[in-house]
């Protein structure tokens, strides 16, 4: 989508897709041709709706890693629950319980947000928005896309389906590590993207500012106006003037 001079990309327009850069949202070359404060304000507005679409995001994908941790943790507890030898009626039972949390795994991996996959597959490109950064340029914003559906223990853990094989407690607990890794991520993701949301509205603040000083009588109006109503005021002043140093 190229924009013209009046335009905003929509949010989360570039998501995972590779676009070139004459095709960015918000590009310099947008940023140039547009100088009137009201073309600045719209663009500081819709760079603030992309930043709370991307906290919304990074919230989906800490939600789907919480629901992603609480499955091995269970699992990993329930393992450590079954004795050395366990016998066939309760070899029966683990491998029913854990075909519920390897259908639970797959689901939250298979998460969206306004459908958009929550983790990569470490090949698609990341979700990625334009934004305008503390030293003024605007440069694209990649959210954090821990790419959950490639890390080889997680892979194991699902394998198992198929080989018949039942996870052992050590492949949950180095599962869990990674989501530890990709929890860490997204908290590196959620601090930048904070800096750049306060630089913004330190921006919009600045050029809300500036369009009252440019217009001083929008914000100092006269409530009788001026030409021929302050003229009447003035002579209804100069004749009842005599009259209100009266006194009684």
């Amino acid at each position: 989508m190229v924009e013209t001079e009046h335009t905003t990309a929509p949010p989360f327009a570039s998501l995972r897709t590779a676009i070139s850069p004459e095709h960015l949202p918000f590009s310099s070359d947008v940023s140039r041709r547009s100088k009137s404060s009201f073309s600045q304000a719209s663009r500081c507005t819709a760079m603030q709706d992309n930043i709370r679409l991307v906290q919304s995001f990074m919230n989906a994908q800490q939600g789907a890693i919480n629901q992603l941790f609480k499955q091995f943790q269970l699992f990993s507890g329930y393992l450590e629950q079954l004795t050395p030898n366990p016998s066939a009626a309760s070899q029966k039972h683990a491998w029913s319980v854990y075909l519920m949390h390897a259908q639970a795994v797959d689901s939250s991996l298979r998460a969206s947000f306004k459908n958009k996959p929550l983790f990569g597959d470490g090949g698609s490109p990341p979700v990625r928005v334009h934004l305008e950064f503390p030293d003024g340029l605007i440069k694209a914003f990649d959210v954090p896309d821990p790419a959950l559906f490639s890390v080889l223990s997680i892979r194991s853990f699902l394998s198992g389906v198929v080989d018949h094989h039942l996870p052992s407690i050590e492949l949950c607990n180095a599962c869990m590590m990674e989501l530890l890794d990709a929890l860490s991520d997204i908290h590196q993701g959620r601090e930048e993207l904070s800096r750049i949301a306060k630089q913004m509205k330190r921006k919009e603040r600045r050029l809300k500012n500036s369009h009252h000083l440019q217009n001083p009588n929008l914000s100092h109006i006269n409530p009788l106006g001026g030409g021929f109503f302050a003229s009447i005021k003035q002579w209804m002043d100069t004749i009842l003037r005599p009259f209100r140093q009266i006194r009684i």
